[in-house]
């Protein structure tokens, strides 16, 4: 195990007070019709999937390995087709993926 502050990326050492300038947060396919895996740099501590009129349609638990990159396959149930918005968080990390579901 290593400290975040021992780490190097891209020839940058990090701070361990400063987060990152990019963070990446993933989603395939897109447009998906019925599972689509989120894949991010990060283990979040929940996803939340919201549609476009900003209503919590789902929250998915997540958990477990620390692998990198963190992937999760989501299944909807009972959503109609639309554009909805996935929503990552760990602790104050917060980022957010645009995803088309087609039936």
């Amino acid at each position: 195990m290593f400290a975040l502050a021992d780490s190097v990326i891209n020839d940058l050492v990090i701070d361990e007070n400063r987060l990152p300038g990019k963070i990446r947060f993933w989603n395939y396919p897109n447009p998906f019709n019925s599972t689509v895996k989120f894949t991010m740099d990060f283990t979040p501590e929940q996803i939340e999937i919201f549609d476009v009129n900003g209503r919590l349609v789902d929250t998915i638990q997540t958990g477990g390995s620390e692998t990198l990159p963190y992937e999760v396959i989501w299944e909807p149930e009972s959503l109609c087709s639309g554009v909805y918005f996935a929503k990552a968080k760990r602790g104050d990390i917060s980022v957010t993926a645009k995803l088309v579901y087609l039936q």
